[in-house]
């Protein structure tokens, strides 16, 4: 006697058909998950207002008013292979995207500044740079959609040209190609913004293998043109290297390591400036009635310190450090006291920073004045993943157990026929109860519809 076995897609029935009301149950509790991780993600800033929006002073902008957002090290990713790295590399950038996009469109920032560090490594080629450049704009900071365009400035980092001994013509050409200028200065309304090449500024003239030396030189020429500029209204220099200070005042300590550790030149690696370096700007822009402050990253951990001027030099007093949330309101004044602002690092492990500094204009003095930071964050990167895995898993589990499987359980009669044609009587047993269920399910449906309907 020839018994033919079971279909291969009568099967595969008691999956489809047995897991839908695990699949329901799925999406139900992945929408209520996704509800409140959604609303955090979209709305921290607005459930955040002590630190990430402009403070209150009970006085209206006007047009001569500063606002800027500010970025600390990035660092995109890129040139990887597998799918793993990749999802992670697209999330990151959409993340990265994500901190800007929610604190951009409420607040209309007149400048957003990146402290440098936009990419992760100087040592990618020119293709994968330029690839890192189009999804920096694109992802990351191109999705504004506010009224007004801020400013931008993107400050070089030593992962984006190197330190002093690395920053050659091919790596400063690229880089000034697509960000502009390693050195300029903006003039304002009672304020002006040195921006600079911090990398270079304490290597070695005469480093000239790829032309590293001539930075040092341009850069240091470029700041000495600055000081010797009788300027009375506020400075702000901005930097990736943060300046010289001593063990335990800040997370980083200082570090350096050279090429030719012989010669100690050549730099490969400094977690800040030296201490003669930190003297001669403080010295060339704060000195002589002088005033303003720092504004600096490359420290992912974040610092804020005062630098105050002592007969003998410069000493430093500890604001805070490594810490996620604060804000401190000051007024550059010309009394030997600058500030130094470290902004913590908006990477996910850091915990998303975004520092925002307001400066509000005098009319009466021509300068800015009552400054005020404020470091926002965003807290534990897994909360944004948790957010979109939670609502792609909701979506796709609703589509199948609400739709496609509901679908499949309409062409139930022809699965009996099969199965009683190939011989199967317990499965089509089996299929005449789970028949019988779903149509009493959807009897039961049907009359709760209806009595809501004439309610």
């Amino acid at each position: 006697m020839n018994v033919r076995s079971p279909s291969s897609s009568s099967r595969r029935l008691p999956f489809y058909l047995r897991h839908n009301i695990c699949l329901q149950l799925i999406a139900v509790f992945s929408f209520i998950a996704t509800v409140p991780l959604c609303l955090y993600v979209s709305k921290y800033a607005d459930w955040d207002s002590e630190y990430c929006a402009w403070p209150d002073n009970g006085i209206l902008d006007i047009s001569k008013d500063v606002r800027m957002l500010l970025f600390g090290d990035p660092q995109i990713r890129g040139g990887a292979r597998d799918l793993r790295t990749r999802l992670d590399i697209v999330g990151n950038d959409h993340f990265l995207g994500a901190l800007y996009e929610t604190l951009a469109r409420p607040l209309r920032p007149t400048h957003v500044v990146v402290l440098g560090d936009l990419f992760s490594s100087q040592w990618i080629d020119d293709a994968e740079f330029a690839s890192r450049v189009r999804r920096y704009e694109s992802r990351i900071f191109g999705r504004n959609s506010a009224g007004d365009v801020p400013v931008f400035w993107n400050l070089s980092g030593n992962h984006d040209i190197g330190y002093a001994h690395e920053v050659t013509d091919a790596r400063v050409k690229r880089f000034e190609e697509w960000f502009g200028k390693l050195n300029f200065v903006v003039y304002s309304d009672g304020w002006r913004a040195i921006v600079f090449n911090a990398m270079s500024i304490d290597g070695d003239p005469e480093d000239m293998d790829y032309g590293q030396g001539k930075y040092t030189v341009l850069v240091r020429e470029f700041l000495q043109k600055q000081m010797d500029i009788e300027y009375h209204g506020t400075t702000i220099l901005f930097m990736h290297v943060p300046l010289h200070k001593e063990r335990g005042v800040c997370v980083d300590a200082p570090y350096f390591t050279y090429y030719d550790p012989s010669t100690r030149k050549q730099i490969r690696e400094q977690n800040m400036l030296s201490k003669e370096t930190t003297t001669w700007l403080l010295d060339g822009f704060f000195s002589d009635n002088g005033h303003g402050f720092v504004v600096n990253g490359h420290d992912h951990e974040g610092c804020m310190v005062n630098h105050v001027k002592l007969m003998d030099g410069w000493t430093v007093e500890p604001i805070t450090k490594g810490k996620s949330t604060y804000k401190h309101s000051f007024t550059p004044e010309p009394d030997g006291n600058v500030l130094e602002i470290t902004v913590r690092s908006m990477m996910g492990q850091f915990g998303g920073n975004i520092g925002l500094l307001k400066g509000r204009y005098m009319e009466n003095y021509d300068d800015l004045a009552e400054f005020s930071f404020s470091l926002c964050s965003f807290g534990p990167q897994h909360t944004w993943w948790a957010a979109y895995v939670t609502f792609y898993v909701a979506i796709i589990s609703s589509f199948l157990s609400f739709i496609v499987f509901p679908l499949m359980i309409l062409r139930l009669p022809t699965f009996v026929s099969r199965a009683r044609r190939d011989s199967s009587p317990l499965l089509a047993s089996e299929l005449d109860v789970l028949q019988s269920f779903y149509a009493s399910a959807n009897a039961r449906t049907a009359v709760v519809t209806s009595r809501g309907k004439r309610e």
